[in-house]
């Protein structure tokens, strides 16, 4: 569990001149022995009088947030924090128009940003250094590649299973009431599967929903835990009550939540507490470690191209068509061809561009007289010679996974359930990111590396299926029934109408073009209603 604090630092002095009472609690002056610190939300190291340094966890995995007033720099691992500091808070209008028309990956966008005005955030693995009349941010631990990995399969093997291993023991030692959550993937099933030889009988969930979906995996996970002689929890998610947790969350919460997996994971993280657990292990890292995410193969597709393994190439792409094409999203040269000529660029080795059309993809709905050139599109980093590699940096620090730990944290509060995460290791990252390229993908099957290790670990029912379905909610379903009206609502919002942001016609259509299922617009419409409903929560 985080241990928010506040804390007010004379700038010109380098020395502290308030704090709360929780502050004292989380100084630990030797941590930087420890490479996966997690116990506090941050660290806040007094080196002398004249010198202050503030770190976040290299991963992000708790929000540090600054602010400077007058001569002194506010801090503290909360927004509220910051306002019991006496800082007084304005919403950023360019992060309102940048959530609610751009897409998930880009809300952290740009680095450092909040979604108050003169507020900033620390970014995963950064630290701030207060010296007198001066301060900077540097990045104090990278995730290291070895590039000249001369071990064999199965000696890999071996070592990668004993550090994941060893991430496992490192959180059971925190003596918690754990439970473990398990889908059908291979993340998840791996960390139970070694829990079960740590631990005896490790606790399982899994998420039912009352509607069928084309994503549901409970048969599959039913199968994993029988075979690993496991009790399955099962938590239902019902529709009626979720936009009331949509509400419950955005009181709490320091930014709007992103997608609406992060919001059940706030009732599922409830019904846990009630059922006597109180800390969640979670596969999330596990598709960055292990190359799972279905975008992904592009990038390794791109990495294949320039360094000119043609026929490895050719083969996985019979296997991407094979397991991952569907109707609307079609696995096939012109995909690929069109992606490539997009977001690549072969003339520097490993440079991924920016998917402007992704970016601007709502932004038609903003009034006329906004001025869209004033939005600061997202600056790509490229610190790898890999487009492999440099895409699954972004979704580390900058895309998919801070959105969710930001969400996760806020429910951890909330819900007083905490959560850890094996693969967010700094060992578990530095070993990933030295993988050999051929190692990571077969024949189109994703994780090849992981699969291949886990023989006699991990069951087939998990370690066979090649077909990534994802935890998703019914959410373009709900917007035609329970939810139609609560945008409805906010659309008509006096609130909404007097700051003249939107192009309420168009969002009007927008939702009119979902309920006729001409076009599924639950994205831009989950983004809409929970900024507004945020906003309207935090303003009152």
């Amino acid at each position: 569990m985080i241990n928010p604090f506040w804390v007010i630092i004379d700038l010109k002095k380098a020395r502290v001149v308030n704090q709360n009472k929780k502050f004292n609690k989380i100084i630990y002056d030797g941590f930087l022995s420890k490479k996966n610190f997690y116990g506090a939300a941050a660290i806040l190291k007094k080196l002398n009088d004249g010198l202050i340094e503030v770190y976040r966890d290299q991963f992000g995995i708790h929000q540090v947030f600054y602010s400077f007033q007058k001569n002194n720099i506010h801090i503290s691992t909360t927004i509220d924090g910051l306002k019991k500091s006496g800082v007084k808070l304005d919403f950023c209008i360019k992060k309102n128009i940048t959530f609610v028309t751009s897409h998930y990956r880009y809300f952290v966008h740009p680095s450092n940003s909040s979604y108050y005005q003169n507020v900033f955030s620390l970014m995963p693995g950064q630290k701030l250094i207060i010296r007198k009349n001066s301060f900077n941010l540097k990045k104090y631990i990278n995730i290291k590649v070895n590039r000249k990995v001369k071990k064999s399969f199965e000696q890999l093997g071996k070592e990668y299973l004993k550090i994941i291993e060893d991430s496992i023991i490192e959180k059971l030692e925190l003596k918690k009431k754990s439970i473990f959550a398990l889908s059908s993937g291979m993340d998840s099933s791996t960390l139970v599967s070694i829990a079960k030889k740590l631990i005896g009988n490790p606790k399982v969930f899994t998420t039912v929903f009352e509607e069928r979906t084309d994503h549901d995996e409970s048969t599959d996970v039913m199968k994993t835990s029988k075979s690993l002689g496991l009790k399955l929890y099962k938590i239902p998610i019902k529709e009626r009550k979720v936009f009331d947790e949509l509400e419950d969350f955005s009181h709490d919460a320091d930014e709007p939540c992103a997608t609406i997996t992060q919001l059940m994971h706030k009732m599922v993280s409830a019904k846990i507490k009630k059922l006597g657990f109180n800390l969640i292990f979670s596969g999330l890292g596990g598709d960055e470690a292990h190359s799972g995410e279905i975008e992904e193969y592009l990038y390794y597709f791109a990495d294949l191209k320039y360094l000119k393994m043609s026929k490895k190439l050719s083969e996985d792409m019979v296997g991407w068509k094979k397991y991952h094409s569907t109707k609307i999203y079609p696995k096939n040269k012109k995909t690929l061809d069109s992606f490539f000529k997009k977001e690549i660029d072969f003339k520097q080795q490993g440079k991924v561009l920016l998917n402007i059309d992704r970016f601007y993809s709502y932004i038609h709905v903003l009034n006329n007289e906004i001025d869209v050139s004033k939005i600061n599109e997202p600056i790509l980093r490229n610190p790898y010679k890999s487009y492999l590699l440099n895409k699954i940096y972004q979704d580390l620090f900058h895309e998919t996974i801070p959105i969710v730990l930001n969400a996760e944290t806020s429910n951890a509060r909330n819900t007083k359930v905490s959560n850890v995460y094996p693969y967010l290791n700094h060992d578990v990252m530095n070993f990933s990111f030295s993988l050999p390229i051929e190692y990571r993908y077969k024949n189109g099957v994703t994780k090849h590396f992981l699969r291949e290790i886990t023989k006699n670990i991990v069951p087939d029912s998990s370690r066979k299926n090649y077909f990534k379905k994802g935890w998703n909610a019914p959410t373009d379903k709900w917007f035609k029934n329970t939810f139609k009206d609560k945008v409805l609502d906010m659309i008509n919002s006096q609130d909404v109408r007097n700051r003249g942001i939107y192009d309420l016609k168009a969002i009007k259509n927008i939702l009119s073009q979902h309920i006729k299922n001409k076009q599924n617009h639950m994205m831009f419409l989950w983004q809409f209603l929970s900024y507004e409903t945020w906003r309207y929560n935090k303003k009152n």
